[in-house]
């Protein structure tokens, strides 16, 4: 499959440069049904989590990064929210686990992205504590089956970024980085493409709120060689559904 002739001139690309951002929408694909919109999903060392209300309760999904079929999945969770902060608490047995959400508005009103924190506790000993990796200046994060992929937009240039974690990937330094990232919107579809030599890497998100979805695409050569779907994904866009700390 060819890639459109877009993607190799940029000046059929417009580099998006806001000032202000709407919320982050969060989106999970859960037994093959779409989550929408979920509450937030966070990246840690060796786990991904998703959180969302099922509308009895709010739903924790831990799985591991090299393990996709081995997940934790808790219901009934509580929320507690102030002082520009969320808390979501669940119970398993002798564990405790307890998601952070800093509401982004409260501490940078320039950042699009909500950033978070997950503790897990067995009886009264912590026994895992991390921050979610998410950056602050991203702009859409998307988790696939093997890495996760942030989209980032300098907030004084609007340049674009691309950062790409391999779940294998064991340190703090991104596998894949790339700037000067290009924009492109048609109807349905919104396109962030980054060139690397003769590759192109694309993140490709659905605007059609009735059809969520998706993907991260990577070109040679102008060929597609590798297409991967996001299973969770967050965009910064209007109407989100995020936490609202009082």
């Amino acid at each position: 499959m060819k890639t459109s002739s877009k993607f190799f001139s940029l000046l059929s690309f417009v580099c998006v440069a806001q000032t202000a951002f709407a919320l982050p929408t969060t989106f999970h694909k859960d037994n093959g049904t779409w989550i929408e919109p979920a509450e937030f999903q966070c990246e840690l060392k060796d786990h991904n989590v998703a959180l969302w209300n099922d509308g009895s309760g709010f739903v924790y999904f831990g799985q591991e990064k090299l393990k996709p079929s081995s997940f934790l999945k808790l219901t009934n969770g509580q929320q507690d929210c102030g002082m520009g902060k969320c808390y979501y608490k669940f119970t398993n047995g002798s564990y405790s686990y307890e998601l952070m959400v800093n509401h982004r508005q409260f501490n940078s009103p320039a950042a699009p992205m909500y950033t978070g924190h997950v503790t897990v506790k067995k009886g009264n000993k912590v026994i895992l504590s991390g921050a979610c990796r998410n950056p602050e200046t991203a702009i859409v994060m998307c988790t696939t089956k093997n890495r996760t992929v942030y989209v980032t937009q300098d907030n004084s240039t609007g340049d674009l970024g691309y950062q790409s974690y391999d779940h294998t990937n064991r340190t703090a330094q991104p596998s894949l980085s790339l700037m000067s990232g290009n924009f492109y919107s048609e109807p349905g579809q919104n396109s962030y493409g980054f060139a690397n030599g003769s590759h192109v890497y694309e993140v490709r998100t659905n605007t059609l709120g009735e059809h969520p979805g998706a993907s991260v695409v990577v070109y040679k050569n102008g060929s597609q060689i590798s297409m991967e779907q996001c299973s969770t994904y967050t965009v910064t866009s209007e109407g989100g559904n995020g936490p609202s700390p009082l």
